[in-house]
């Protein structure tokens, strides 16, 4: 099997902001303190969801964070009733 000569489309230009995330010279935010007025430049990242390790990373914590806050506080609260009434239901 021979490997392909040339990329898809869509793979171009992910792979090219991969190759820029986090890169100072290519895009950065100034933050200031108010407080102490320390500064401190931050780069800018791709958000790519194909080869950035590091974007992939928080956009999975995010993604758990997410689960954990919003979907496991739901079922925690609904879980006890349901288990209640099948219980009940049963005797």
């Amino acid at each position: 099997m021979r490997a392909p000569t040339q990329l898809n489309s869509s793979v171009s230009p992910e792979l090219e902001a991969y190759l820029d995330c986090g890169l100072l010279c290519r895009g950065f935010a100034r933050l200031l303190c108010d407080r102490c007025e320390e500064s401190r430049l931050v780069a800018f990242s791709c958000k790519g969801r194909g080869f950035c390790p590091s974007c992939l990373g928080r956009r999975m914590c995010a993604t758990a964070a997410n689960l954990i806050e919003d979907v496991g506080a739901q079922a925690h609260r609904t879980a006890p009733c349901e288990a209640r009434r099948v219980y009940e239901g049963g005797r």
